[in-house]
């Protein structure tokens, strides 16, 4: 397919030029044909999407899967760089609970003590940082790619709204794990009774609402989703204000 041997292309010229100023995903990914890798999993993601009548359809329904990759970059954002050790460990929790092939090795030694909780942290949020890394590759390749071949470009403002969506939704997403974990600790199980965690798909849904304003050029979508997800996050607002601040 056409699109996709552009993507190889684009990958290959993007990667290149990051590398010829200094020495970057070859050190992410040793032995890797990043390029390779990119292509194949965007292959996957885009796959059936290609029906669209015209290429600027076509172009807005693959830009949404280019926010559904910003949407993960900026979780692993969070959980590399911007939440507590606390958060951190509850969410590791989630990831174990759900048979995480990199975690569950991860956490059972610190269950039986061979690492110490610092060593678990240090070495999931290195964990998350190769992964954001990539996802923001992926997200660059992908949206050069539409452009050169539909010219549709994300807009810098839904781009930006759309990150503070996410960063929110994850904030809270690091209290919802917390409360969920962490009940041993004074006064968390008598939080995680009060919260309500049908926030969390009230939020997810408006998100979606945003993606698929994407999809289909739909303005007013997006801005109802950007109206509408301030409210959601005020539920529990006051309930959890000290443990979204991050000391």
């Amino acid at each position: 397919m056409k699109f996709i041997a552009e993507i190889r292309n684009v990958a290959t010229s993007v990667i290149s030029n990051v590398e010829k100023k200094k020495p970057f995903y070859t050190v992410l990914f040793p032995d890797v044909d990043l390029p390779g890798l990119v292509t194949s999993d965007l292959e996957k993601a885009i796959e059936g999407k290609f029906h669209q009548s015209s290429r600027a359809n076509q172009g807005r329904k693959l830009l949404s899967i280019a926010f559904e990759i910003k949407a993960e970059a900026c979780a692993l954002k969070f959980f590399s760089y911007d939440c507590d050790d606390n958060m951190l460990i509850a969410y590791i929790a989630t990831l174990t609970e759900h048979g995480d092939s990199f975690f569950m090795p991860l956490a059972k030694l610190h269950i039986d003590r061979k690492i110490s909780q610092q060593k678990l942290c240090e070495t999931s949020r290195a964990h998350f940082k190769v992964k954001y890394f990539y996802e923001i590759l992926k997200f660059e390749i992908l949206t050069l790619t539409i452009g050169e071949a539909s010219g549709v470009f994300p807009k810098e403002d839904d781009v930006r709204r759309f990150e503070y969506m996410i960063n929110q939704h994850v904030k809270k997403l690091g209290v919802e794990a917390f409360l969920l974990f962490a009940t041993s600790q004074e006064g968390i199980s008598e939080l995680a009774g009060k919260y309500n965690f049908s926030e969390t798909k009230v939020r997810k849904d408006i998100i979606e609402m945003f993606i698929s304003g994407i999809a289909n050029n739909q303005e007013t979508l997006i801005d109802e989703a950007c109206y509408n997800f301030p409210k959601a996050l005020t539920a529990n607002y006051s309930l959890v204000k000290g443990l979204t601040e991050r000391p």
